[in-house]
């Protein structure tokens, strides 16, 4: 398995209306792996 990044989010914002769920988030994903966000 190779650790070269496959996916890099960077300053990742999101809302439920207004309320605020994730504020500058960032995350790197290696080939290979499996990530989620709960």
């Amino acid at each position: 398995m190779s650790d070269a990044c496959e996916l890099r989010v960077e300053g990742l914002h999101a809302s439920y209306g207004d309320v605020p769920v994730l504020d500058d988030v960032t995350l790197q994903v290696n080939a290979g792996e499996v990530v989620s966000v709960v």
